[in-house]
């Protein structure tokens, strides 16, 4: 009986260390203030976006919203207009 109480202790410890692990890798979300200033944009225009879901958030509750840095990241690249790379006019 000893014995059985032990492994079932070992086990709900691994399981524990398993979920840190997962936790620990999370990556930490970022508040209006954060996104904002990676836009240059003023906090008031990201309530304007999230309103207008144009931008891609987690509702934590009521008015509370979190971003995740890879998400944020993902969005800028789609929108970063990258330059037309014309032939040169001039033939020798």
């Amino acid at each position: 009986m000893f014995f059985i109480a032990i492994n079932y202790i070992k086990q709900y410890i691994c399981n524990i260390e398993i979920h840190l692990k997962k936790f620990r890798r999370m990556e930490k979300l970022m508040k209006k203030n954060d996104v904002a200033e990676a836009f240059g944009v003023t906090v008031k225009a990201v309530d304007k976006w999230v309103c207008q879901k144009k931008i891609p958030y987690i509702k934590i509750s009521g008015k509370c919203v979190r971003f995740r840095p890879s998400v944020i990241r993902g969005f800028l690249e789609k929108r970063t207009v990258k330059p037309e790379v014309r032939p040169s006019l001039k033939t020798k």
